[in-house]
């Protein structure tokens, strides 16, 4: 008697059984038989594939097609694990195509480890490569598979990029920030060579911005002066405001000595404006608004220790 050809395959019995021996089982058997063997060299995600390539229309392609999306899914979590970030995004994004698999795939590539698998791998295809090591100091910090990875791209490419950014940034007609990207080489590479040639390029667009800079730093204490006024004046005015015009009085008397004309809040946020759009560097206007901001809403104009290193106790 002739033997049957599902004996040859014993884990296709139930799978298969009364379907006869055409092109997609056959090919469905071989992959299969390299399935049990769970071998992860070789591609078997891609044999069951050939089942609906050879034969779409065979009983065995929907259980190869799903098959294959489960293997998929399987085969991104691991490659993960080891490290291979876009086979683990390649995968998922397959295995989701399967409708069978389709609702846990979407949970694992929606998953905090597959999204800044992605973000990593974009981040290291940047062409800006000073920007990039600062996006991927944030993903260095958060926990995931690829955190070690972004700590060890950091370690070898950090500080060459960020110098190359220091380079291009630190000048009159600079791209990006200066500031913020030699913050960065100083504080994470302090003792590196890149942070050693990066020094003098900083310290240079710094001295070119010191006009700008001291400006600044005189519309922030003329701020404070102006918040303690206020606070003063309506102090004063809360204690005494039973009596008739309270607030001229105390605002005679809280004003500041010898200053004839204090200028308003408004005025001044003119002046502010006008010396802002002077400092070319985007990271360091970003850096005096904040502290703008700081004074007005708290009456505090604590030392610059960022911008000016020696006031630091």
């Amino acid at each position: 008697m002739k033997k049957s050809c599902f004996l040859a395959f014993p884990l296709l019995l139930l799978a298969l059984a009364g379907m006869g021996c055409d092109a997609g089982r056959s090919v469905y058997a071989k992959a299969a038989e390299a399935d049990e063997k769970a071998d992860a060299t070789v591609d078997v995600p891609a044999l069951y594939d050939a089942v609906c390539t050879r034969a779409p229309s065979s009983p065995p392609c929907p259980v190869a097609k799903h098959r294959a999306a489960e293997l998929r899914l399987e085969r991104s979590f691991l490659a993960l694990q080891q490290g291979r970030f876009h086979d683990a995004i390649t995968l998922v994004e397959l295995a989701a195509k399967e409708p069978s698999v389709e609702p846990a795939a979407k949970v694992w590539a929606e998953s905090s480890e597959i999204v800044q698998a992605k973000h990593y791998e974009a981040v290291q295809a940047q062409p800006d490569k000073a920007a990039a090591t600062l996006q991927m100091v944030a993903i260095a910090k958060a926990p995931s598979a690829v955190a070690s990875a972004a700590r060890s791209w950091l370690e070898k490419s950090g500080p060459q990029a960020l110098l190359e950014g220091v380079k291009a940034a630190c000048r009159a007609d600079g791209q990006g920030s200066c500031f913020e990207l030699g913050r960065q080489v100083l504080a994470m590479y302090p003792e590196s060579p890149a942070a050693q040639e990066a020094a003098p390029l900083i310290k240079s667009e710094r001295v070119r911005q010191r006009a700008s800079l001291k400006r600044a730093e005189n519309f922030l204490v003329q701020r404070l002066m102006i918040f303690d006024r206020d606070k003063k004046i309506e102090r004063c005015t809360q204690e005494n405001r039973l009596e008739t015009d309270a607030k001229t009085t105390c605002t005679t008397r809280e004003s500041p000595p010898n200053v004839d004309v204090m200028p308003t809040v408004s005025f001044l946020e003119e002046a502010w404006k006008k010396n802002l759009a002077t400092l070319t560097d985007p990271g360091l206007v970003q850096h005096v608004e904040a502290r703008w901001q700081h004074v007005g809403e708290t009456g505090e104009n604590d030392p610059d220790t960022e911008l000016y290193p020696e006031k630091a106790k």
